[in-house]
């Protein structure tokens, strides 16, 4: 009788949900959405059907439109409309749109639509850190700690935020009161050691990795299963010329947590064991490790250019090492790093074969110049 009688498919959706008949129900819930643009439940329960579908590009065009309906009603419940900004903002996230996640968490707060702002400025002092707009977090954060005053992940926050903007002092000033409580918490004392190097104070940049490098020895001879404190050990014990301990220390956490290691911590293990073999004069060590960072990761740029470059120290396999440097630059064509590993590929070439290749080893290093200020370079 009357193909468009909006009550009659809304309840058309409640029934065929209720039998468990989904795709039914959605497409009376859809006519209703069509019949009435402004109706803000239809667009909400679009949304909710979506996301639970996985469908999160359509989820968030729903839920906008019902936000964008939300003063067009006379009569909407607060909650669902608190629920709905919830699951829009939540999604934004989820697809690391922060812009638009920060917008909506602030739309929550304009219109007191919750009962605790304090995890809204908490996500929104998050959103604002990603985005390094570290301004706004500290604002938010600020706001966080006159609700939560002990609250460490606050003090943390901020810290970096104040570290980020060259606030030194106040970044300091975040970090020391906790160690009164946490004396073994290495993580802290490091931070504290690189503002201290950053301020020139090196009397404590050198304590503070002292007793890093304690605490770290300790919990690594007990038997430590976090595979972090191995890698940052033996960054110290590299920064301090230990590099056969580094080395040893790499290798008892491969061997103790070898099916419990991720594999972004095994490719920063294999580069560091890279570095470390290449400064001791290893290369067959730093050919074999990057050659496994390259077996598991074909376009690592970092190790391509690495790779590249020790065949051409070592004059061997160059055009193998200029393929493997230009891979490097696919990922990267301004990297001058790169630029310079391939222009003095070319010169070794040159040496062996022509003075064309010469005359573009010089162009590539001119323009590795213009990229990055390097003694280096220069040198080439």
């Amino acid at each position: 009788i009357n193909p468009d009688a909006e009550k009659v498919h809304d309840l058309l959706a409640t029934c065929y949900f209720k039998l468990g008949k989904k795709d039914l129900a959605l497409s009376h819930i859809q006519k209703i959405a069509q019949l009435n643009p402004h109706n803000f439940a239809a667009h909400y329960t679009l949304g909710g059907i979506y996301e639970s579908e996985g469908e999160e590009k359509k989820a968030i065009s729903e839920y906008e439109r019902a936000k964008d309906n939300i003063e067009i009603k006379e009569i909407i419940d607060n909650v669902f409309v608190a629920d709905m900004l919830h699951r829009l903002a939540n999604l934004y996230l989820k697809n690391n749109d922060l812009e638009n996640a920060a917008h909506v968490f602030q739309k929550i707060l304009d219109d007191k639509l919750t009962n605790k702002p304090v995890t809204i400025y908490y996500k929104l002092g998050q959103i604002y850190f990603e985005g390094k707009r570290f301004k706004d977090s500290i604002n938010e954060f600020l706001r966080v700690r006159e609700i939560n005053p002990h609250s460490e992940s606050i003090s943390l926050y901020l810290s970096v935020c104040y570290e980020e903007l060259n606030e030194y002092d106040k970044a300091i000033a975040e970090l020391t009161p906790l160690l009164d409580e946490h004396s073994e918490a290495w993580h802290i004392r490091l931070s504290l050691s690189n503002i201290y190097e950053k301020t020139k104070n090196f009397e404590l940049t050198q304590l503070e990795r002292e007793k890093v490098s304690e605490i770290l020895m300790k919990n690594v001879r007990n038997g430590s299963t976090d595979i972090r404190e191995y890698i940052v050990l033996s960054q110290l014990l590299h920064q301090t010329g230990r590099k056969t301990e580094a080395i040893d220390n790499l290798k008892t956490g491969l061997t103790y947590l070898h099916n419990k290691i991720d594999a972004e911590s095994l490719q920063e293990i294999q580069f560091l064991m890279a570095n470390l073999y290449y400064e001791m004069d290893n290369h067959e060590g730093s050919i074999q490790e990057l050659g496994k960072i390259l077996t598991a990761d074909p376009d690592c740029h970092q190790a391509n250019n690495f790779l590249g470059y020790l065949f051409v120290e070592r004059g061997e396999k160059l055009d193998k090492a200029v393929d493997l440097i230009e891979k490097a630059l696919d990922s990267e064509p301004q990297n001058g790093a790169y630029l310079d590993s391939l222009g003095w590929a070319y010169y070794k070439l040159a040496t062996k074969d022509n003075s064309e290749t010469m005359m573009l080893a010089l162009e590539t290093l001119l323009e590795a110049s213009k990229y990055a200020e390097d003694s280096e370079i220069m040198y080439h």
